[in-house]
Order: structure tokens, then sequence, then C-alpha cells
């Protein structure tokens, strides 16, 4: 995956957003996968949190992000 630690889905440039998402939904899923009853369901909360707010930023940017990874 790649490291967007450098900014804010705000300040990404259109291309990095896009990455930055598809990073996003894949971190989402195996955060998905790996929790069970016990496990950090935490982990998956923030990188939902995350992955929506950069939704919404791309939404705003009128940018349309392919499904998948």
């Amino acid at each position: 995956m790649t490291d967007h630690s450098h900014g804010t889905p705000e300040t990404l440039s259109d291309d990095e957003l896009v990455e930055h998402i598809k990073d996003l939904r894949a971190r989402v899923q195996a955060a998905l996968v790996s929790t069970t009853p016990e496990g950090d369901q935490l982990e998956h909360n923030d990188s939902r949190d995350e992955l929506d707010h950069a939704n919404v930023v791309a939404r705003n940017r009128n940018i349309d992000v392919p499904p998948g990874r």
C-alpha cells in the first residue's frame, strides 16, 4: 500500500486522493476480515471513518473513484 501520511485528503492531488481511497478500502477490508469478537474493532472503525472522510473530499471535487484497489 502507498503511504499518504504526508497529507490529508484535502491536500492530496486528485490522483493521490484516488490512490489513497483505494488503499483505505484495502485497509478497511483487511481490518474487517481480521476482526474477531475480541478483535480490534476500533482499528476497523478508525479506518472506516478515514475512508468515509476521503470519499466526501473526492465527491466534493467531483472525482469518480473506480471500484477496486
